[in-house]
């Protein structure tokens, strides 16, 4: 296990910042950049990278039976209706997509 955050971090502290100084400099394709940091192009799901979703979730926030609930702003900023929730629950959705969506959305009584 701490060969694996050894590594982690590795990526994180010197790949990672390597990619983004060059992406800065302009030296590398946009599209390449956002395949490396975010593991996709598609803009929808950058933002909700950046508005604090995995991948994972943010990939499966935006599938065809949850998308309804999502709204994006122009600012980047995300609304998600709370009623996801008890669609994920009814959905079985796993425990720990279901706790992340509840870190970043508030859910109704």
């Amino acid at each position: 296990m701490l060969r694996i955050k050894e590594e982690e971090d590795f990526f994180d502290y010197v790949i990672f910042r390597f990619v983004d100084i060059l992406n800065e400099l302009e030296l590398i394709d946009a599209t390449f950049y956002k395949l490396v940091k975010y593991g996709t192009t598609d803009g929808r799901i950058i933002t909700l990278i950046k508005n604090g979703f995995s991948r994972g979730v943010a990939e499966l926030l935006l599938t065809k039976k949850y998308k309804s609930f999502v709204q994006f702003a122009e600012d980047d900023s995300v609304w998600i209706n709370p009623e996801i929730h008890k669609r994920l629950i009814a959905d079985k959705v796993g425990f720990l997509q279901r706790h992340e969506v509840s870190l970043n959305v508030m859910a109704t009584q």
